[in-house]
């Protein structure tokens, strides 16, 4: 009769599953049907979901990147030139947000009073 292993014991054993798909994996030598054979199936789809997520992340920012190099024409530059341009480029958008965050509020609170006054409502809160 089989012993069931308590759920330590499958634990320990789904952790050293996984620790020697990693090693095997690290060393080129593991594919997706040496998991099934180690791990039976019990770590499989919880290790392929998060190594695909973390996989598609990597790859749509690695694609963004390479748009903003392509329209940029970032791609033509030499590495001085890339960090040169990145740096001001950098520097413009953070005036840009900072700008916005101080001015639009006030211009905001402007042209709301100016069209309450329009249309005739008038607060009652003294300013």
């Amino acid at each position: 009769m089989p012993i069931i292993p308590t759920t330590g014991e499958a634990e320990v054993r789904r952790i050293t599953c996984v620790q020697e798909f990693q090693t095997r994996l690290d060393n080129g030598r593991a594919t997706e049907s040496h998991l099934l054979q180690y791990c039976q199936g019990q770590a499989y789809c919880s290790l392929k979901e998060t190594t695909m997520d973390l996989r598609r992340v990597k790859e749509y920012f690695s694609w963004l990147y390479y748009q903003y190099q392509i329209i940029s024409c970032c791609a033509v530059l030499e590495p001085w030139e890339q960090s040169m341009f990145n740096t001001i480029l950098l520097t413009i958008i953070a005036m840009v947000v900072y700008t916005a965050y101080v001015f639009i509020p006030i211009h905001i609170r402007l042209a709301w009073e100016f069209f309450s006054k329009i249309c005739g409502y008038h607060s009652t809160i003294a300013n």
